[in-house]
């Protein structure tokens, strides 16, 4: 298996890299630590070193580098009245190309600095690079007798992957950075490769920082790649749990389209803007299927109406939802994915049913006619994984739901003669305009998806098993999250 997540590529050539600029909110003083995620194409280079975070262009005050011929982690520092330097007694242990966390802290609070290196495992440090658990400190750490024991404070900005315009060039992936002021301290300064959104030159960092990235020889490589699940990147819209903000379609071709010309940013049904939560928004590109979000009672996501997601009256479509049911009791139906007006107007529900087994349907409605077919075979338990899909098939005139790809086996007759079509948004997570129905508390859903065609039954089959590849890298206790958060493992895990 290989675990994969988005970032950007640099080439090593001049002019290039990744900056923040300098201001009271980034700068440090003290005891420092310094953490980035890079995979170089060369962890032994020669030639020059490699920066990975610096702040030294326009004044000297941190650096963080691989060493060449060597690759040994170097830390270099200055108070204002000198440099310090540190290297690590060991070169990490990673193959060319192969991603590591790495980390070094620098120790100002007793007699002489001390320079203390680490790395953690990628699989590890994805999601939890600020953490403090996982570092395998590299070799001794390093005592520097009589050296500086503060960092000056000058207009340098904070460079990764180079040190200003030509120095200290990387080769390679960098994924995710982290400044903290002390020994896992206060974050100063948090980006990731995933948080980037094209067009542009720049990334919101997880601390309100504006990443500026430099040069046109850095290339964003998205996790998400169509071509690993081919049935899934031909839906006209989709939508994974996670980080970022965005939507995937139309059909994968660019996957930063949206639907109407703007970003289809989520809601939290208990607010009016951006909602409780970690990052209540759709994701672009970034953490992947593994992430999800967890509902919390009235909790829901929303996209805004849009004619791309109707449909007129002899128009096929599938509409699927994949994730956890946290109980199969309950006294109402609960949505799903669903895009209809509740009092008796037109539009489609996939739902889970009122019964207590938990069981599935779908509906479609024109205002008039209501096709509902329910999927009776078996129940889920709580905390199952389940797919729900419901198909309306317009050649041949039915309406169908299924579970992990296979058929219910009882389609009613579609008797509608008008349009799905209505104002309302599409909801994951409940009713699109009664709250009360939205899932049940803790409910996770990890991808919708929405195809404007009905897909066959060779085509479920195939899907399930795109959706069966997807591995949770990071697993919890169902129903541990507070509320309303978006738990997220920040990495693709593929067979």
């Amino acid at each position: 298996m290989a675990l994969r997540n988005s970032y950007l590529y640099l080439s090593g050539v001049t002019a290039q890299g990744f900056s923040i600029a300098d201001s009271p909110a980034v700068q440090i003083s003290g005891s420092i630590d310094l953490r980035a995620i890079v995979a170089m194409d060369d962890w032994t280079p020669a030639g020059d070193d490699r920066g990975i975070i610096e702040k030294w262009a326009v004044g000297s005050e941190y650096i963080f580098r691989v060493k060449l011929t060597s690759g040994v982690l170097e830390a270099f520092w200055n108070d204002g009245t000198g440099n310090s330097t540190a290297v690590s007694t060991v070169a990490p242990a990673v193959n060319d190309g192969d991603p590591l966390a790495v980390r070094v802290t620098l120790d100002f609070s007793g007699v002489d600095p001390v320079a203390t290196f680490f790395t953690k495992a990628f699989g590890d440090a994805l999601g939890r690079l600020s953490d403090n658990t996982g570092w395998i400190q590299l070799g001794a750490a390093v005592t520097v007798v009589g050296g500086k024991k503060a960092i000056q404070d000058t207009a340098s900005a904070i460079d990764f992957g180079h040190r200003g315009t030509n120095d200290d060039l990387m080769a390679g992936k960098y994924y995710e950075a982290v400044v903290m002021d002390g020994i896992n301290g206060a974050v100063k300064v948090h980006w990731r490769a995933q948080d980037y959104r094209p067009p542009g030159n720049t990334i919101t960092g997880r601390t309100g920082n504006t990443v500026t990235l430099t040069g046109n020889s850095w290339t964003f490589v998205p996790a998400w790649n169509p071509a690993d699940f081919p049935i899934l990147a031909t839906a006209r819209a989709f939508w994974f749990a996670g980080d970022g903000n965005g939507a995937y379609g139309p059909s994968g071709v660019n996957p930063w389209a949206d639907l109407s010309g703007n970003n289809h940013h989520a809601q939290l049904g208990a607010t009016a803007g951006p909602g409780h939560g970690d990052e209540p928004t759709f994701i672009a590109a970034g953490g992947g299927p593994l992430s999800y979000w967890l509902h919390d009672g009235n909790d829901f996501f929303q996209v805004a109406d849009n004619d791309n997601l109707d449909f007129a009256t002899t128009e096929s479509f599938t509409v699927m939802w994949r994730g956890l049911i946290s109980t199969t009791a309950s006294g109402i139906s609960r949505g799903l994915v669903v895009k209809e007006v509740a009092a008796g107007g037109p539009g489609w529900v996939l739902f889970k049913d009122n019964a207590t087994d938990g069981y599935g349907g779908f509906q479609i409605s024109d205002g008039t006619a209501f096709n509902t077919d329910r999927f009776t075979e078996f129940g889920d338990p709580a905390g199952v994984l389940v797919t729900r899909i419901g198909r309306r098939d317009a050649d041949a005139n039915e309406v169908e739901t299924f579970e992990d790809g296979v058929r219910s086996g009882t389609p009613v007759t579609d008797t509608t003669t008008g349009t799905q079509a209505n104002s309302q948004p599409i909801r994951i997570g409940a009713y699109s305009d009664v709250t009360t129905n939205s899932v049940e508390n803790l409910t996770r859903t990890y991808v919708a998806a929405i195809w404007r065609s009905a897909l066959s039954g060779a085509q479920l089959l195939a899907l399930q098993s795109e959706l069966a590849s997807f591995r949770i890298y990071q697993p919890d206790t169902f129903g541990s999250a507070h509320r309303g958060h978006l738990r997220r493992a920040g990495a693709l895990l593929l067979r």
